[in-house]
């Protein structure tokens, strides 16, 4: 457990401590966007696709959350390094 390795795509910088908290909490809120607007998602895929609403919506925010998260959390870190 001492072996602590930097996460992926990050910059080393010793000065600031980097954690993946900035990761999991833009995770966090993707996650609660996500289930906030899951009706809406829904309900407008509905029209488009008659029957398949619910399942597609939740495919696209399965797919969408973590790609939206990562970029985020990337960006923060970016900007904490620079």
């Amino acid at each position: 457990m001492s072996d602590a390795r930097e996460l992926p795509n990050r910059y080393k910088n010793s000065s600031k401590n980097m954690t993946p908290n900035i990761d999991r909490l833009s995770l966090i809120v993707c996650i609660l966007i996500g289930i906030i607007s899951f009706p809406l998602l829904s309900e407008e895929t509905e029209k488009i696709f008659p029957g398949q609403g619910d399942s597609l919506a939740l495919f696209f925010l399965i797919i969408f959350i973590p790609i939206i998260a990562t970029t985020i959390g990337k960006t923060i870190t970016r900007i904490r390094v620079s």
